[in-house]
Protein backbone atom coordinates (compact mmCIF):
# COMPACT_ATOMS: atom_id res chain seq x y z
CA UNK A 1 0.00 0.00 0.00
CA UNK A 2 2.45 2.09 0.77
CA UNK A 3 4.90 2.11 -2.47
CA UNK A 4 1.39 2.64 -4.49
CA UNK A 5 1.21 5.94 -2.44
CA UNK A 6 4.06 7.11 -2.80
CA UNK A 7 3.80 6.07 -6.60
CA UNK A 8 0.45 7.73 -6.41
CA UNK A 9 2.15 11.25 -4.87
CA UNK A 10 4.70 11.14 -7.48
CA UNK A 11 2.60 11.09 -10.30
CA UNK A 12 0.50 13.33 -9.36
CA UNK A 13 3.06 16.20 -8.87
CA UNK A 14 4.79 15.33 -12.44
CA UNK A 15 1.02 15.39 -13.69
CA UNK A 16 0.46 18.96 -12.06
CA UNK A 17 3.60 20.15 -13.23
CA UNK A 18 3.61 18.99 -16.66
CA UNK A 19 0.22 20.27 -16.59
CA UNK A 20 1.42 23.42 -15.43
CA UNK A 21 4.53 24.18 -17.86
CA UNK A 22 2.56 22.94 -21.30
CA UNK A 23 -0.33 25.39 -20.00
CA UNK A 24 2.18 28.03 -19.59
CA UNK A 25 3.70 27.56 -22.85
CA UNK A 26 0.67 27.72 -24.60
CA UNK A 27 0.11 30.87 -22.95
CA UNK A 28 2.93 32.65 -24.01
CA UNK A 29 2.49 31.68 -27.34
CA UNK A 30 -0.70 32.91 -27.59
CA UNK A 31 -2.26 34.65 -24.65
CA UNK A 32 -6.19 33.85 -25.35
CA UNK A 33 -8.82 34.36 -23.34
CA UNK A 34 -8.84 30.41 -23.28
CA UNK A 35 -5.13 29.85 -22.73
CA UNK A 36 -5.13 32.54 -20.08
CA UNK A 37 -7.70 30.68 -18.45
CA UNK A 38 -6.54 27.26 -18.45
CA UNK A 39 -2.80 28.45 -17.16
CA UNK A 40 -4.73 29.63 -14.12
CA UNK A 41 -6.53 26.00 -13.53
CA UNK A 42 -3.18 24.31 -14.04
CA UNK A 43 -1.43 27.09 -11.36
CA UNK A 44 -4.15 26.43 -8.92
CA UNK A 45 -4.35 22.81 -9.33
CA UNK A 46 -0.15 22.43 -8.52
CA UNK A 47 -0.53 24.85 -5.69
CA UNK A 48 -3.56 22.30 -4.45
CA UNK A 49 -0.96 19.35 -4.39
CA UNK A 50 2.00 21.41 -2.99
CA UNK A 51 0.06 22.34 -0.39
CA UNK A 52 -0.87 18.81 0.84
CA UNK A 53 2.37 18.25 0.85
CA UNK A 54 3.75 21.09 2.27
CA UNK A 55 5.06 19.48 5.33
CA UNK A 56 6.93 16.47 2.89
CA UNK A 57 9.12 19.28 0.98
CA UNK A 58 12.17 21.33 1.63
CA UNK A 59 10.52 24.69 3.04
CA UNK A 60 12.79 26.77 1.36
CA UNK A 61 12.40 25.65 -2.13
CA UNK A 62 8.37 25.01 -1.53
CA UNK A 63 8.01 28.20 -0.44
CA UNK A 64 9.87 30.08 -2.75
CA UNK A 65 7.81 28.11 -5.39
CA UNK A 66 4.66 28.40 -3.63
CA UNK A 67 4.95 32.48 -3.28
CA UNK A 68 5.26 32.59 -6.99
CA UNK A 69 3.09 30.49 -7.81
CA UNK A 70 0.42 32.63 -5.63
CA UNK A 71 1.27 35.90 -6.85
CA UNK A 72 0.92 34.21 -10.99
CA UNK A 73 -2.71 33.16 -9.67
CA UNK A 74 -3.85 36.28 -7.55
CA UNK A 75 -2.53 38.13 -10.92
CA UNK A 76 -5.45 36.49 -12.86
CA UNK A 77 -7.75 36.60 -9.75
CA UNK A 78 -9.41 40.35 -10.99
CA UNK A 79 -10.36 38.90 -14.63
CA UNK A 80 -11.05 35.71 -13.48
CA UNK A 81 -14.23 37.85 -10.95
CA UNK A 82 -14.55 40.07 -14.78
CA UNK A 83 -15.32 36.88 -16.47
CA UNK A 84 -17.86 35.70 -13.94
CA UNK A 85 -19.57 38.69 -13.82
CA UNK A 86 -20.42 39.28 -17.45
CA UNK A 87 -21.29 35.50 -17.49
CA UNK A 88 -24.05 36.34 -14.93
CA UNK A 89 -25.50 39.28 -16.60
CA UNK A 90 -25.67 37.56 -20.06
CA UNK A 91 -27.76 34.49 -17.92
CA UNK A 92 -29.83 37.66 -16.64
CA UNK A 93 -29.90 38.76 -20.32
CA UNK A 94 -31.13 35.47 -21.41
CA UNK A 95 -34.37 35.61 -18.95
CA UNK A 96 -35.37 38.77 -20.60
CA UNK A 97 -33.61 41.93 -17.86
CA UNK A 98 -31.81 44.41 -19.66
CA UNK A 99 -28.30 44.11 -19.18
CA UNK A 100 -26.71 45.81 -22.05
CA UNK A 101 -25.33 48.69 -20.38
CA UNK A 102 -23.75 46.92 -17.77
CA UNK A 103 -22.20 44.54 -19.98
CA UNK A 104 -20.81 46.60 -22.15
CA UNK A 105 -18.73 48.76 -19.38
CA UNK A 106 -17.63 45.08 -18.01
CA UNK A 107 -16.74 44.20 -21.02
CA UNK A 108 -14.16 46.99 -21.50
CA UNK A 109 -12.85 46.06 -18.12
CA UNK A 110 -12.58 42.60 -18.84
CA UNK A 111 -10.14 43.77 -22.15
CA UNK A 112 -8.32 45.65 -20.04
CA UNK A 113 -7.49 42.78 -16.91
CA UNK A 114 -6.76 40.79 -20.43
CA UNK A 115 -4.10 42.92 -21.51
CA UNK A 116 -2.53 42.77 -18.01
CA UNK A 117 -2.51 39.25 -18.06
CA UNK A 118 -0.87 39.64 -21.44
CA UNK A 119 1.84 41.56 -19.84
CA UNK A 120 2.68 39.49 -16.56
CA UNK A 121 2.54 36.28 -18.91
CA UNK A 122 5.22 37.65 -21.74
CA UNK A 123 7.27 38.38 -18.99
CA UNK A 124 7.48 35.16 -17.39
CA UNK A 125 10.72 33.20 -17.11
CA UNK A 126 9.79 29.43 -16.13
CA UNK A 127 13.91 28.38 -16.34
CA UNK A 128 14.35 28.70 -12.30
CA UNK A 129 11.04 27.15 -11.92
CA UNK A 130 11.62 24.32 -13.74
CA UNK A 131 15.14 24.28 -12.20
CA UNK A 132 13.40 24.46 -8.80
CA UNK A 133 10.86 21.53 -9.44
CA UNK A 134 13.32 19.41 -10.22
CA UNK A 135 15.03 19.48 -7.20
CA UNK A 136 11.84 19.65 -4.93
CA UNK A 137 11.19 16.47 -6.80
CA UNK A 138 14.42 14.45 -6.06
CA UNK A 139 13.80 15.32 -2.30
CA UNK A 140 10.15 14.18 -2.71
CA UNK A 141 11.30 10.37 -3.60
CA UNK A 142 13.97 10.22 -0.81
CA UNK A 143 11.16 11.82 1.91
CA UNK A 144 8.51 9.67 0.67
CA UNK A 145 10.71 6.38 0.81
CA UNK A 146 9.94 6.41 4.52
CA UNK A 147 6.87 4.03 5.10
CA UNK A 148 5.45 6.49 7.96
CA UNK A 149 5.02 9.01 5.45
CA UNK A 150 1.34 8.86 4.65
CA UNK A 151 0.28 8.44 8.51
CA UNK A 152 2.76 11.10 10.20
CA UNK A 153 2.10 13.86 7.37
CA UNK A 154 -0.48 13.25 4.49
CA UNK A 155 -3.50 12.33 7.17
CA UNK A 156 -3.10 14.73 10.17
CA UNK A 157 -3.29 17.53 7.89
CA UNK A 158 -7.19 16.18 6.86
CA UNK A 159 -7.58 15.59 10.20
CA UNK A 160 -7.05 19.33 10.78
CA UNK A 161 -8.47 20.74 8.28
CA UNK A 162 -11.78 18.59 9.05
CA UNK A 163 -11.40 19.82 12.31
CA UNK A 164 -11.45 23.84 11.27
CA UNK A 165 -14.41 22.70 9.19
CA UNK A 166 -16.53 21.58 12.28
CA UNK A 167 -15.31 24.82 14.47
CA UNK A 168 -15.58 27.25 11.96
CA UNK A 169 -19.50 26.13 11.16
CA UNK A 170 -19.93 26.90 14.90
CA UNK A 171 -19.45 30.65 14.24
CA UNK A 172 -21.51 30.92 10.86
CA UNK A 173 -24.37 33.74 11.70
CA UNK A 174 -26.81 34.69 8.83
CA UNK A 175 -26.45 38.45 9.57
CA UNK A 176 -22.60 38.32 8.77
CA UNK A 177 -21.85 37.13 5.42
CA UNK A 178 -17.93 36.83 6.58
CA UNK A 179 -18.56 34.34 8.88
CA UNK A 180 -20.06 32.19 5.44
CA UNK A 181 -17.24 33.44 3.55
CA UNK A 182 -14.67 31.56 6.38
CA UNK A 183 -16.62 28.57 6.11
CA UNK A 184 -16.05 28.36 2.75
CA UNK A 185 -12.75 28.48 2.15
CA UNK A 186 -12.57 25.61 4.98
CA UNK A 187 -14.32 23.01 2.84
CA UNK A 188 -12.50 24.48 -0.15
CA UNK A 189 -8.93 23.65 1.44
CA UNK A 190 -10.80 20.33 2.95
CA UNK A 191 -11.90 19.13 -0.65
CA UNK A 192 -8.84 20.09 -2.72
CA UNK A 193 -7.26 17.86 -0.41
CA UNK A 194 -9.82 15.18 -0.44
CA UNK A 195 -10.02 14.64 -4.11
CA UNK A 196 -6.32 14.52 -4.56
CA UNK A 197 -5.84 11.30 -2.02
CA UNK A 198 -9.20 9.70 -2.89
CA UNK A 199 -7.68 6.82 -5.27
CA UNK A 200 -5.64 5.82 -2.30
CA UNK A 201 -8.40 5.65 0.56
CA UNK A 202 -10.45 2.52 1.37
CA UNK A 203 -14.32 2.69 -0.02
CA UNK A 204 -14.60 6.43 0.09
CA UNK A 205 -18.30 7.16 -0.12
CA UNK A 206 -19.05 8.93 -3.47
CA UNK A 207 -21.56 11.10 -1.74
CA UNK A 208 -19.26 12.16 0.51
CA UNK A 209 -17.39 14.44 -1.99
CA UNK A 210 -21.08 15.12 -3.44
CA UNK A 211 -22.21 16.55 -0.42
CA UNK A 212 -19.22 18.67 0.13
CA UNK A 213 -19.22 19.99 -3.35
CA UNK A 214 -22.78 20.43 -2.70
CA UNK A 215 -22.34 23.07 0.24
CA UNK A 216 -19.48 24.58 -1.00
CA UNK A 217 -21.74 25.20 -4.31
CA UNK A 218 -24.18 27.12 -2.24
CA UNK A 219 -21.49 29.44 -0.39
CA UNK A 220 -19.76 29.96 -3.75
CA UNK A 221 -23.23 31.60 -4.92
CA UNK A 222 -23.03 33.78 -1.98
CA UNK A 223 -19.62 34.71 -2.64
CA UNK A 224 -20.56 35.57 -6.36
CA UNK A 225 -23.53 37.34 -5.58
CA UNK A 226 -21.42 39.71 -3.37
CA UNK A 227 -18.83 40.67 -5.85
CA UNK A 228 -21.84 41.30 -8.73
CA UNK A 229 -23.66 43.33 -6.57
CA UNK A 230 -20.80 45.18 -5.13
CA UNK A 231 -19.21 45.85 -9.08
CA UNK A 232 -22.77 46.74 -10.66
CA UNK A 233 -23.39 49.42 -7.54
CA UNK A 234 -19.68 50.68 -8.47
CA UNK A 235 -21.02 50.74 -11.92
CA UNK A 236 -24.38 52.04 -11.73
CA UNK A 237 -23.77 55.64 -11.83
CA UNK A 238 -23.20 54.86 -15.52
CA UNK A 239 -26.34 53.67 -16.35
CA UNK A 240 -29.73 55.30 -16.23
CA UNK A 241 -32.26 54.75 -13.14
CA UNK A 242 -34.26 53.51 -15.48
CA UNK A 243 -32.42 50.45 -16.67
CA UNK A 244 -30.02 50.39 -13.35
CA UNK A 245 -32.41 49.72 -11.18
CA UNK A 246 -34.19 46.42 -12.34
CA UNK A 247 -30.24 44.69 -12.96
CA UNK A 248 -29.55 45.58 -9.49
CA UNK A 249 -32.79 44.29 -8.00
CA UNK A 250 -32.57 41.02 -9.75
CA UNK A 251 -29.18 40.25 -8.25
CA UNK A 252 -29.96 41.37 -4.85
CA UNK A 253 -32.80 38.79 -4.71
CA UNK A 254 -30.80 36.12 -6.26
CA UNK A 255 -28.69 36.74 -3.54
CA UNK A 256 -30.69 37.26 -0.95
CA UNK A 257 -32.12 33.85 -2.09
CA UNK A 258 -28.70 32.51 -2.00
CA UNK A 259 -28.07 33.17 1.58
CA UNK A 260 -31.46 31.60 2.63
CA UNK A 261 -30.77 28.29 0.35
CA UNK A 262 -27.70 27.72 1.93
CA UNK A 263 -29.00 28.27 5.80
CA UNK A 264 -31.81 25.64 4.90
CA UNK A 265 -29.75 22.91 3.61
CA UNK A 266 -26.67 23.57 5.76
CA UNK A 267 -27.60 21.86 9.09
CA UNK A 268 -24.26 20.70 10.29
CA UNK A 269 -21.23 19.33 9.45
CA UNK A 270 -21.48 15.83 7.85
CA UNK A 271 -19.29 13.11 9.32
CA UNK A 272 -17.02 13.00 5.90
CA UNK A 273 -13.93 12.78 7.85
CA UNK A 274 -12.41 11.00 11.46
CA UNK A 275 -12.57 12.90 14.47
CA UNK A 276 -8.91 12.77 15.41
CA UNK A 277 -6.28 10.21 14.77
CA UNK A 278 -7.25 7.94 17.18
CA UNK A 279 -10.60 7.54 15.67
CA UNK A 280 -12.18 5.33 13.03
CA UNK A 281 -13.23 6.24 9.62
CA UNK A 282 -17.19 7.13 9.76
CA UNK A 283 -17.12 5.00 6.71
CA UNK A 284 -15.46 1.97 8.04
CA UNK A 285 -18.16 2.19 11.15
CA UNK A 286 -21.01 2.60 8.62
CA UNK A 287 -20.21 1.59 5.29
CA UNK A 288 -22.15 3.04 2.35
CA UNK A 289 -24.28 1.44 -0.29
CA UNK A 290 -21.88 3.73 -2.82
CA UNK A 291 -18.14 2.75 -3.06
CA UNK A 292 -15.47 5.21 -4.12
CA UNK A 293 -15.51 3.87 -7.99
CA UNK A 294 -17.29 6.81 -8.92
CA UNK A 295 -15.57 9.19 -6.67
CA UNK A 296 -12.03 8.50 -7.70
CA UNK A 297 -13.30 8.60 -11.43
CA UNK A 298 -13.91 12.52 -10.20
CA UNK A 299 -10.72 12.97 -8.75
CA UNK A 300 -8.07 11.46 -10.16
CA UNK A 301 -5.77 14.02 -11.56
CA UNK A 302 -5.26 12.25 -14.59
CA UNK A 303 -9.26 12.93 -15.32
CA UNK A 304 -9.56 16.60 -14.01
CA UNK A 305 -6.45 17.59 -15.75
CA UNK A 306 -7.69 16.17 -19.12
CA UNK A 307 -11.54 18.01 -18.21
CA UNK A 308 -9.84 21.69 -19.31
CA UNK A 309 -8.12 19.94 -23.23
CA UNK A 310 -11.27 20.56 -24.29
CA UNK A 311 -12.80 23.50 -23.14
CA UNK A 312 -13.16 27.17 -23.87
CA UNK A 313 -13.73 30.85 -22.68
CA UNK A 314 -16.54 32.14 -24.42
CA UNK A 315 -18.25 35.32 -22.91
CA UNK A 316 -21.89 34.50 -24.93
CA UNK A 317 -21.32 31.21 -23.31
CA UNK A 318 -21.85 30.21 -19.26
CA UNK A 319 -18.56 29.42 -17.50
CA UNK A 320 -20.00 27.05 -15.64
CA UNK A 321 -18.88 24.73 -18.47
CA UNK A 322 -14.99 25.77 -18.69
CA UNK A 323 -14.08 23.12 -16.21
CA UNK A 324 -14.65 21.72 -12.54
CA UNK A 325 -13.60 24.96 -10.83
CA UNK A 326 -16.12 26.89 -12.71
CA UNK A 327 -19.00 24.37 -11.84
CA UNK A 328 -22.36 25.48 -11.27
CA UNK A 329 -21.19 29.46 -11.63
CA UNK A 330 -19.19 29.00 -8.41
CA UNK A 331 -15.47 30.29 -10.06
CA UNK A 332 -14.51 32.72 -7.70
CA UNK A 333 -15.75 30.78 -4.78
CA UNK A 334 -13.51 27.78 -5.58
CA UNK A 335 -10.71 29.27 -5.85
CA UNK A 336 -9.84 33.01 -5.31
CA UNK A 337 -10.95 35.50 -2.46
CA UNK A 338 -12.96 38.35 -3.36
CA UNK A 339 -11.48 40.95 -5.71
CA UNK A 340 -11.73 44.65 -5.79
CA UNK A 341 -13.12 45.51 -9.35
CA UNK A 342 -12.64 49.14 -10.98
CA UNK A 343 -15.26 51.11 -11.64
Amino acid sequence: MTNIVRQYLLSSFDERWMNFSMRLAAAKNLTSMENVHHFRVATRRLLVLLDLLNNLLPQSKYEKLRKYLRGLRSNFNALHDTQMIINSLIIAREKGLETQPFLKLMQKIENRFHKEAIRVISGLKPGHLYSNSIQIRIELVQILADPAFLELQILPKLDASYAEIKEISKLVNPSEVTTIHNLRISYRKFRYMIEIIIPILQDYPSEYLAKIRTYQDLMGEIQNGEIILNQLKQLSKKVSESKRAPVLAYFQTSYDSSIQTFLTEFVDVPNFWRDSSLSNMPWSLHPSSETNDETTQQANPDILLSETETTSINPEASLADTDEESKDQTTLAQDAEPTTLPN
